[in-house]
């Protein structure tokens, strides 16, 4: 009996504290709302204005494999263009593996140091974006110097020809460029701090609301005051 009593009464103090919490952000739901938008502009101006800006190379390539087989008199031959495709769509995610792999960036850094830049290639800085069902995607290079990033992306593309193929079980494997220069645009991350101010500020209302609850010790309602008694 007793013990049946007990957990009445703890069910009863938790749905109390429940609808303890609820009042208290209704109650204050105009500041809580600006403490939010307050966190979530202040997120958005430091990605847009607060950090370096950055400058994104971009360069648009195609993938190109070629299936050979050998004929009776010994003479080459591709059994068909559509087996390509369906070959080079396959290897497509091997491909943006192997661009950001050290073996790559390495290679990369050696011929960009080689022609007297300063600084390194940084295989973090890389970016490869392609589609499930398309040969053609990009390489990007993000850095502070907008002449430097067209500059590394140059000599990343330069050593994924040179490297990538020989660890891809294909002939004629290449990753054409289908642009001279790169595209360059300056590269900001308002979204990325204004949605990490909005999880800040959601998580300083929940604190402040859970810290006046709990703290809160004073009988607000009669129901608390027949669950003590």
């Amino acid at each position: 009996m007793y013990e049946e009593e007990k957990v009445t009464t703890e069910n009863s103090s938790d749905f109390g504290m429940e609808r303890r919490l609820i009042k208290t952000l209704r109650l204050y739901l105009i500041p809580f709302i600006l403490v939010v938008i307050f966190m979530t502009v202040a997120g958005a101006l430091y990605g847009n204005f607060g950090r370096k800006t950055m400058y994104k190379a971009e360069k648009t390539v195609m993938l190109i494999t070629n299936i050979l087989n050998i004929d009776k008199e010994g003479n080459e031959y591709s059994p068909s263009i559509k087996n390509d495709v369906v070959l080079a769509i396959d290897y497509l995610p091997d491909v943006a593996f192997m661009i950001k792999h050290p073996m790559v960036i390495e290679d990369a850094n050696r011929r960009y140091k080689e022609n007297g830049f300063e600084g390194s290639i940084s295989g973090g800085s890389v970016s490869v974006d392609y589609g499930e069902d398309n040969l053609i995607f990009s390489i990007s290079y993000l850095d502070e110097n907008d002449d430097l990033a067209d500059k590394k992306l140059a000599y990343i593309v330069e050593s994924a020809r040179a490297n990538v193929g020989k660890y891809v079980k294909a002939d004629k494997f290449d990753i054409l460029p289908l642009q001279k220069g790169a595209t360059l645009s300056v590269e900001t991350d308002t979204v990325k701090f204004s949605f990490l101010g909005l999880i800040a500020g959601v998580a300083i209302v929940l604190c402040i609301s859970f810290l006046k609850v709990f703290t809160d010790n004073t009988i607000k309602e009669v129901s608390e005051l027949e669950d003590i008694s």
